[in-house]
């Protein structure tokens, strides 16, 4: 599936393609780049508290970043992925949302889908194929983490 602009989530600092069933691995780290930069990651992740009612510079601040992220990861997701999110402003509740619908290791479809991308990521065996060695090299890291994910929730299970 070739990735159209209307796929793919554009910012000064890069992009990436928006968030789909079945690659919340390689988008993940590229929102958190995305998201750092805009001084918004550690609001996100819960890391950076809500400042003191005192101080409203940087409450101000602190709101103007939460809303900044909110709209990025909106703007970040594909169409049938919106639904989970509609609705929802507070940045911190739409990344928990999406890491437990999307995250490989926590989701059943997500499971599902490791093994027929590890299969469509074989390298071409003629030079009529269109995926080479170059284009497997790349993508399969990304199958791999799905992998260990998965084990390491296996092995954590009692």
């Amino acid at each position: 599936m070739g990735t159209g602009t209307a796929e793919v989530f554009k910012c000064k600092w890069g992009e990436t393609a928006k968030l789909t069933q079945s690659n919340y691995h390689q988008w993940r780290p590229d929102m958190e780049l995305f998201l750092g930069a805009k001084e918004a990651l550690l609001i996100v992740i819960e890391a950076e508290e809500y400042p003191e009612e005192g101080d409203d510079t940087e409450v101000s601040s602190w709101n103007k970043r939460i809303a900044k992220a909110a709209a990025m990861i909106n703007s970040a997701c594909h169409m049938s992925v919106k639904p989970y999110i509609r609705h929802i402003t507070d940045a911190r509740k739409m990344w928990k949302i999406l890491a437990e619908k999307f995250d490989t290791a926590a989701t059943r479809a997500g499971r599902c889908s490791l093994l027929p991308q590890f299969h469509a990521l074989r390298p071409a065996t003629s030079a009529k194929s269109p995926f080479g060695v170059t284009e497997y090299s790349t993508s399969l890291p990304s199958i791999v983490t799905g992998w260990k994910a998965l084990n390491r929730q296996f092995l954590t299970k009692p």
